[in-house]
């Protein structure tokens, strides 16, 4: 009980860092470069994102509890839906990137940031789910808040000795995560061809589960960050 307990302080502990440093990272930026411009810039991308990434797991991280609840083996279950969340991470990203190959007008340096701030968040959000299945919540910290602190002292480094594109650099660091991660998944394609249909099943089903949740955040995310996307755009 007293180890529980701890977990749950450490955990709360934490989260409260975590977003902490996600609520005054673009601050600090500000305070740094006095660049409203690139303020703007950051927390329009975030604001977006935070909007459109609800649909970009197709509801996965809602359903996994619902789908772990009726499972014989937990284990396993947890690792399938691990590889379906990769399975289909890896055809989105393919996607994307043939999106902006044929279609060059769309290439946009704010558009293909928003896109990577989402793949980033996508990830973070369900490994919050997918560590809390396993029962290890807190392990999930071990990839946000280093991503916080490493883009302040990128953004420190840059101003005095680089002066490179700002906006880029803010991003570099979750570029770096989202490209480990892919790396280190990569060993699992193998397993795609003899399991895509389970992975489709899985999919249709996490769809149909969330979509009145998914609706419902959207609105919400929508109305939080309003604001920010009115002061970019005017």
């Amino acid at each position: 009980m007293i180890k529980k307990l701890q977990n749950i302080y450490f955990y709360s502990f934490l989260n409260f860092i975590d977003k902490i440093l996600i609520f005054i990272l673009p601050l600090i930026v500000l305070k740094l470069y006095d660049n409203k411009d690139l303020y703007n810039s950051i927390e329009y991308i975030y604001s977006i994102a935070v909007v459109i990434v609800i649909f970009f797991d197709f509801g996965l991280k809602n359903y996994t509890f619902y789908f772990l609840k009726k499972s014989s083996n937990i284990n396993n279950d947890i690792k399938k839906i691990e590889d379906t969340f990769y399975f289909f991470l890896l055809f989105f990203l393919l996607f994307l990137i043939l999106f902006f190959i044929f279609y060059e007008k769309f290439y946009n340096e704010i558009l293909i940031l928003i896109f990577i701030r989402v793949i980033y968040l996508t990830i973070i959000n369900f490994y919050k789910i997918y560590y809390r299945a396993k029962d290890i919540p807190s392990r999930i910290f071990i990839f946000s808040i280093p991503v916080s602190i490493l883009t302040i002292l990128l953004m420190i480094w840059n101003l005095f000795y680089y002066n490179g594109n700002s906006l880029i650099f803010f991003f570099i660091i979750q570029i770096f995560l989202i490209l480990l991660y892919f790396f280190f998944q990569i060993k699992i394609i193998n397993k795609f061809r003899s399991n895509i249909k389970s992975y489709l099943i899985i999919l249709k089903n996490s769809i149909s589960f969330s979509y009145p949740l998914m609706l419902s955040i959207l609105f919400y995310n929508f109305m939080m960050n309003y604001g920010k996307i009115y002061s970019f755009n005017f």
